[in-house]
């Protein structure tokens, strides 16, 4: 006998740990407490150093220790409110859910899928234009449909075989262009 669950939101998982990243090397880590503490209850902080940048793994929870949702809910509204603010001039935080290490390698798969979906309507292959152009001549000739990303120009194994890759940052200049041109 399969067991069916009358309500799937009594499977759901709660999750009272967040990921931190982005945040200015000069924030120390009562100033990181300082900003996160309006959520809720801090049980734990850790704050480290890598490469990237500083990062920070933060755990709500319920100083009675009686609801179980408190956690939960904390995290939830940290991360509604202070995901992608900025905290210091070009820098935007970024938090979100703390996931374990085979959770988080999926979400990256997914990301990238997802992102190379996404470049494969802006990315264009072009030819047939004279083989004296140059970069800059294409960037001014596609430049009018859109933000243009990126622009590789190749020179083909004869002198008439000139391509170039011409990526748009938006699937909709990519299609306007191709239309266009």
């Amino acid at each position: 006998m399969k067991f069916e669950p009358k309500d799937r939101r009594s499977f759901r998982r709660l999750i009272n740990n967040i990921y931190v990243k982005n945040i200015p090397e000069e924030k120390s880590n009562e100033e990181i407490t300082e900003l996160f503490k309006p959520f809720g209850h801090i049980k734990s902080l850790f704050v480290q150093q890598h490469e990237f940048g500083k990062f920070a793994f933060i755990c709500y929870d319920d100083p009675a220790g009686q609801n179980k949702e408190y956690g939960p809910q904390c995290a939830q509204k940290a991360i509604d409110e202070l995901n992608d603010q900025e905290i210091a001039p070009g820098i935007k935080l970024c938090v979100k859910h703390a996931l374990k290490k085979a959770e988080r390698d999926i979400e990256k798969i997914r990301d990238t899928i997802r992102y190379k979906a996404s470049k494969k309507r802006c990315n264009l292959y072009v030819k047939n234009f004279p083989n004296s152009y140059t970069k800059e001549e294409l960037m001014n000739l596609f430049k009018t449909y859109g933000e243009i990303e990126n622009i590789r120009l190749e020179q083909g194994p004869s002198t008439k075989n000139a391509f170039a890759f011409v990526c748009y940052k938006e699937p909709t200049d990519a299609a306007k262009a191709k239309q266009n041109l």
